[in-house]
């Protein structure tokens, strides 16, 4: 499947990427990869460019869409032993955890 946030340049946020951040990055690659921007000078991977960036802002600007396409990206489902986590340490291992299962929840930003 293909990275639709790498497609918008938002890579690094991944789900993460707020809607406004998802329309802003849209408008950028639009301004450059639009067909009516490039005129003459468009190719056919120009073309396919602009495709995938229109796919890509497509799904994640429709919530249902997004939440189907988030919950197929790969996973991190490992949880600290009992033995790895003590009172000095408890929030900074289970807090990444947590941050690994906001894409899942509801209520944004995660508490």
């Amino acid at each position: 499947m293909e990275d639709l946030y790498g497609t918008l340049g938002l890579g690094d946020k991944l789900f993460e990427a707020s809607d406004k951040e998802i329309h802003s990055s849209y408008k950028k690659a639009a301004l450059h990869f639009h067909p009516d921007k490039l005129g003459d000078k468009l190719t056919t991977k120009d073309k396919e460019v602009w495709l995938k960036i229109q796919t890509a802002y497509d799904t994640l600007s429709d919530p249902a869409r997004r939440k189907k396409y988030d919950s197929s990206l790969p996973f991190e489902d490992k949880i600290p032993t009992e033995a790895d986590i003590n009172d000095k340490n408890f929030y900074t291992k289970l807090s990444e955890v947590f941050q690994a299962n906001a894409r899942f929840s509801t209520i944004k930003p995660i508490p």
